[in-house]
């Protein structure tokens, strides 16, 4: 989260703040007011908000690889045994199930997919997990206006009639302006 070249002194102080930018805009305060709190110019405390969230958003990659790189030890230690079985006794069973272990591991590894090309199912199943995981660290105001800018980005087309009557009603309760965030000095604390 700390930027290089600081000093370990700085790095802690830096990120304290940024720790502190990211609780006073999930309370609702602006980037004004963050930056004139903290003692910080207003892009400061944008830039403060932004790397606590890119930190939690790579934190979250990291714990994800983990779980698969485990998954995959323990699939390597049920392969073994059943391929053992499989291998010396003829055993048909165990036959089946490597192949259901061989394909588990494709799945989790992603070998079977075209990494281009991903289904309705499974943007919507990380939609899901990343809103859930939005609302759960930053409150529903502030993941409200992360997944806008998100689905605004990545330019998202294909909503659902529910998603686009979810946004509407978000758009009415937090005030997002119909033209989007843009981040513009009269944006800016919106």
């Amino acid at each position: 989260m700390a930027t290089r070249g600081r000093k370990k002194g700085n790095s802690e102080k830096a990120v304290e703040r940024e720790l502190r930018a990211l609780e006073m805009r999930k309370a609702g305060s602006t980037y004004r007011q963050i930056g004139t709190a903290l003692r910080i110019s207003e892009a400061q405390a944008h830039r403060d908000v932004k790397n606590v969230l890119t930190h939690m958003v790579e934190q979250s990659a990291e714990e994800i690889e983990e779980m698969r790189m485990l998954e995959n030890a323990r699939l390597d230690g049920l392969w073994q045994k059943m391929y053992d079985k499989a291998t010396k006794d003829g055993d048909t069973n165990a036959v089946m199930r490597c192949i259901q272990i061989s394909r588990r591991r494709s799945e989790i590894n992603g070998l079977d997919t075209d990494r281009n090309k991903l289904t309705v199912g499974e943007i919507e199943a990380w939609f899901n997990r990343m809103r859930t995981e939005l609302y759960r660290q930053l409150g529903s105001e502030l993941a409200d206006k992360v997944l806008y800018l998100m689905a605004e980005a990545s330019g998202l087309a294909r909503a659902s009639q529910n998603d686009i009557k979810q946004l509407e009603k978000s758009e009415e309760e937090i005030a997002i302006p119909p033209q989007g965030f843009g981040y513009g000095p009269a944006q800016r604390d919106a």
